[in-house]
């Protein structure tokens, strides 16, 4: 990329202007990104932006640290769905401290990349069969984890939720509600 065709990207004056704008469109990026639940198209489409942007930055004279790679979590292999839960937020929660410490598109990416497949690792937990008259759930509109806590201490069973249970709930059970989502979520992903 050429300087002239960086400034189309990153329209700077000077060194400082520069850093700030680059600064800012990332800090937006890291905003946007982690105030929505991942979507892997919506992810690709603003690292891509984002990508150019940087690209523009560094043929404008910007320099951003190398990354290399991210520490893996597995998820959980047994357990209950309350299990899986917990290990969920607990990750999700320290990948986004991550995503918000990037000082890179790839840095950036990394940890998203990450996020997005813990959480179709922990959706898998919740796949239940679906109905032909199931509507599609917006499956961008997460329930409120401490709803989702409540829901299950409400539920109380001796062997905690399992498919089979979360399949007999009833159509308005918020946790059922959240099976249907993170169903929809996984086949649409797919």
């Amino acid at each position: 990329m050429t300087p002239e065709e960086a400034l189309i990207y990153l329209p700077a004056q000077d060194e400082d202007e520069r850093d700030d704008l680059f600064e800012e469109k990332l800090f937006e990026c890291k905003q946007f990104l982690t105030n929505r639940f991942p979507i892997e198209k919506l992810i690709q489409s603003r690292i891509d932006k984002l990508l150019k942007v940087e690209e523009a930055y560094i043929a404008l004279g910007g320099s951003v640290r190398q990354f290399t790679a991210i520490d893996v979590q597995e998820p959980p292999t047994s357990g209950t769905i309350e299990h899986s839960f917990s290990w969920y937020h607990s990750e999700r929660n320290a990948l986004k401290l991550k995503v918000n410490s990037a000082k890179s598109a790839g840095e950036l990416d990394a940890y998203l990349r990450e996020l997005l497949r813990i959480t179709k690792c922990y959706a898998q937990n919740w796949v239940i069969e679906l109905t032909a008259g199931d509507p599609n759930p917006i499956t961008s509109k997460e329930p409120d984890p401490m709803e989702l806590q409540a829901a299950f201490k409400q539920l109380d069973t001796t062997e905690g939720l399992t498919i089979a249970v979360l399949q007999n709930l009833d159509d308005d059970h918020l946790l059922k509600i959240e099976a249907k989502r993170l169903t929809f979520w996984l086949q649409s992903e797919e």
